[in-house]
């Protein structure tokens, strides 16, 4: 099979995500928006850090795209939380040369810890795996990178988002296809008119089930995804 990996400024986007990391949410979403975000410490972790993504060490064009990070287990924060949290407070603190390999090193414990995730095991592995793909081909991001308080009424947050990065991320990564997670985050983008291909994929309440539509548009791009790999 010929090589699908599509290059990327990988320098880039590791000062892109330390910026995304880096960023005051008093000054970017002001104090009443910022209000809506999950300001919480658990185990002396804190829980607000800007979740940027990932992106897989042999990324082939393919975007899955969702609202924001979930707010994980009501038993509190797993092993797997405090791997990724460790990992995002080392890009944060970063210095100008160890930024590029803090940036993989987050994405390597993203690639072990992402198939453990309910969405991942519901919705992306189902697409990926009949299509002959996996998870060190694709990007994994959300619209708005923080946790939220409450999932609904979030849409000037996304719009801030999608103004000071969101679409940067999209932009440097180039995606010939980008698989929306969620009818809600499928308007989002197509409220901001982005230029690529996009297929929603249908989703349930706590994505405990896929739904007759749901399987139908995971068939489909299924189908996609592999022709692009002909």
């Amino acid at each position: 099979m010929a090589d699908h990996v599509l290059r990327f400024d990988i320098e880039k986007a590791a000062r892109l995500w330390q910026r995304i990391l880096r960023t005051d949410t008093d000054r970017l979403f002001g104090k009443v928006y910022n209000a809506r975000l999950l300001h919480r410490v658990e185990s002396d972790i804190e829980i607000d850090i800007a979740q940027p993504g990932y992106v897989g060490l042999a990324y082939s064009g393919l975007v899955f795209l969702s609202m924001n990070p979930g707010n994980g287990s009501s038993n509190g924060l797993g092993e797997e939380d405090k791997r990724q949290y460790k990992a995002l407070r080392q890009l944060r603190n970063a210095g100008p040369g160890h930024v590029t390999q803090v940036f993989q090193e987050l994405n390597n414990i993203l690639f072990e810890i992402t198939p453990t995730w309910r969405i991942y095991k519901m919705l992306v592995r189902p697409i990926l795996s009949p299509a002959g793909w996996d998870l060190s081909q694709i990007a994994y991001l959300t619209l708005l990178q923080w946790r939220t308080s409450k999932s609904s009424g979030l849409n000037r947050l996304y719009r801030i988002c999608w103004n000071a990065h969101t679409r940067e991320q999209l932009d440097l990564l180039k995606p010939k296809i980008i698989v929306v997670l969620g009818k809600g985050a499928w308007r989002t983008l197509h409220r901001y008119d982005y230029p690529a291909d996009s297929r929603c994929i249908p989703r349930c309440i706590g994505d405990r089930r896929v739904s007759p539509e749901g399987k139908k548009a995971i068939e489909t791009v299924c189908e996609s995804l592999k022709a692009m790999r002909q």
